[in-house]
């Protein structure tokens, strides 16, 4: 099986590495012991001079794409640059997989795939529309990013047939 996964991973190939969720790396190369998966990685990253970069390590391909992660890209874009910066790499080259498997809802991995042909797979560890009603401070970044996913959580998860749910309050947030 050729496997997408769409991820945040951390750029590796220099030594300005980050990674907001170390589970997904572990994760990746666990399945790569345990299977015959072609695993695919792709991720944005702000720390390419290039379009994309491409690398090999372990036996899993990483494709990482060039996105600017601040308030001007994402923000006061609406998402909209991460989101086609995905979609177009999935429009060029969804043909070489046959699944994808979305790693959370809070990068709108979701909207750029939805119009994509292929199965598809949306892991779940939280819903953003329902971090953003418990932030206590209205006036942050991280209040306003919330709400914006929120509307893309909204809009778009209904169009993903598969979950991965982590908890049973995420399983019946979905279900609901």
């Amino acid at each position: 099986m050729r496997l997408l996964w769409i991820a945040p991973f951390p750029y590796f190939l220099t030594n300005k590495i980050h990674h907001p969720a170390p589970w997904i790396k572990m994760l990746a190369y666990r399945l790569k012991d345990v299977s015959d998966i072609d695993l695919t990685i792709l991720s944005t990253t702000s720390f390419i001079n290039t379009e994309y970069e491409e690398a090999s390590k372990d036996g899993i391909k990483f494709i990482f794409l060039k996105h600017k992660n601040h308030v001007l890209t994402n923000e006061l874009t609406f998402f909209k640059k991460r989101i086609n910066v995905v979609k177009k790499y999935l429009e060029k080259n969804s043909n070489q997989y046959d699944l994808i498997h979305l790693h959370g809802s809070e990068h709108q991995y979701h909207t750029s795939a939805s119009g994509v042909d292929l199965p598809k797979v949306l892991s779940i560890q939280g819903i953003v529309s329902e971090v953003a009603k418990v932030i206590p401070d209205k006036m942050t970044v991280k209040y306003v990013t919330m709400k914006m996913g929120s509307y893309y959580e909204h809009r778009d998860l209904k169009k993903v047939p598969n979950f991965s749910c982590r908890t049973h309050w995420d399983t019946a947030f979905i279900k609901k």
